[in-house]
């Protein structure tokens, strides 16, 4: 654990990513950029995905975060992954 942000470890080992947690959005960003690439049926979008879909009970179902999160957990849907 040492040498990683604090929002990794909240959202990955305390189970509380908060409102604004930059991990996340690093994340999304990630598997956005995956999914723009046609590579939503690949490893690498699907272990991104599982780490955000762990979160996402604990999110503002409200918040961007969450929609995006979502919409994601669709791609992947629509991919066959999930």
């Amino acid at each position: 654990m040492a040498g990683k942000s604090i929002d990794f470890l909240l959202a990955t080992h305390f189970d509380e990513p908060g409102r604004n947690n930059l991990y996340l959005k690093e994340e999304i960003i990630k598997a956005l950029r995956l999914a723009a690439d046609g590579k939503s049926d690949t490893p690498a979008f699907k272990e991104i995905l599982d780490v955000l879909s762990e979160s996402l009970p604990r999110l503002d179902q409200n918040s961007p975060v969450a929609r995006l999160i979502g919409e994601l957990q669709g791609v992947a849907q629509r991919s066959g992954r999930r």
